[in-house]
């Protein structure tokens, strides 16, 4: 009798540990899982900032290319291209900035991701330990 009771002790231990590892192994996928969506995330932020960009420079150059076909007179059409490349640096260097902001961001969210599963990693350990 004193087997059986000893035999059930070792079951329940043995099952209250694969419990454990079952919990602390789907908060590692959960916190694993979470990177390609933080990727995806930023990947499709990016994009929509470069096409958005994009846009607004071509609408930038459509309105020069129209009010060069009202130009009357060569200085008139001179000074809208100055006008024009003097806009065109400022909005280039205004993105580049846009752009570097939104890299840090996601940079911050894929080292939050990482962080979180490097903490579910490190609790795996503590178990094993």
């Amino acid at each position: 009798m004193r087997k059986t009771k000893s035999t059930r002790q070792a079951a329940a231990g043995a099952a209250a540990g694969l419990d454990t590892i079952a919990r602390t192994t789907q908060s590692q996928l959960r916190a694993a899982a979470a990177i390609p969506q933080v990727i995806a995330e930023a990947y499709w932020a990016m994009a929509s900032e470069l096409l958005s960009f994009a846009s607004r420079r071509l609408e930038a150059q459509a309105e020069l290319c129209r009010s060069l076909g009202r130009c009357q007179e060569l200085g008139e059409a001179v000074d809208l291209q100055r006008q024009f490349g003097e806009r065109v640096t400022r909005d280039y260097a205004d993105e580049a900035g846009q752009l570097s902001e939104a890299i840090r961001r996601n940079i911050a969210s894929l080292s939050a991701a990482g962080a979180d599963l490097a903490a579910a990693a490190t609790d795996k350990d503590k178990l094993a330990a």
